[in-house]
């Protein structure tokens, strides 16, 4: 009995969190990038917060706007502009020491993953750097509630990159097209 109330509270909990049935859904995104760009390997958010607790060689490059970046992102990403070259990204991959896994995130997935996509055709081969795609991207891991800080230190704000993509977000009360506007929830 406890199981079937438990399990009736989260089927509640999901279909009330989840967009309308008629609007394109985070998975549905992600469902068409993988069509699109089979090579590029994706990594969820709950593997990528294990990845950041072992602290091993890792690089996460957030693929937003400067205006996007600085309302929030995750600890420690670095900003890379959607429209680089894959050179240059890959220059600063190896600037960098050639950490062995790059991380790449945008809102729901479709710059960076372009981005991504690009950018591991044009690694060298010694580089041994595995190129991922953060599932779901920004949006997702706000969803799941996990961390963020933004130019103002640590926040549950995410800027909703334009209007109709803050239906993607379950909690579209924190989206905030500027720090400006952020005031604690």
């Amino acid at each position: 009995m406890l199981l079937l109330i438990r399990s009736i509270l989260l089927f509640c909990f999901v279909a009330a969190a989840a967009p309308a049935a008629d609007s394109e859904t985070l998975r549905d995104i992600q469902a068409g990038l993988a069509d699109q760009y089979p090579g590029v390997h994706v990594m969820s958010p709950e593997e990528l917060t294990r990845e950041i607790a072992r602290g091993g060689d890792l690089l996460i490059l957030d693929v937003r706007s400067e205006e996007e970046f600085r309302v929030s992102h995750i600890s420690g990403a670095l900003r890379v502009d959607p429209g680089a070259s894959a050179n240059k990204v890959a220059d600063l991959i190896s600037g960098l020491g050639n950490p062995g896994t790059v991380v790449f995130y945008c809102s729901v997935g479709n710059r960076s993953t372009r981005l991504a996509n690009r950018v591991q055709k044009v690694l060298p081969p010694e580089a041994e750097v595995s190129v991922f795609n953060l599932s779901g991207g920004l949006f997702l891991w706000h969803n799941q509630f996990r961390p963020l800080e933004g130019e103002r230190g640590q926040t549950e704000y995410i800027h909703p990159n334009f209007a109709s993509r803050a239906e993607l977000l379950i909690r579209k009360n924190l989206a905030s097209t500027k720090p400006s506007e952020q005031a604690d929830p």
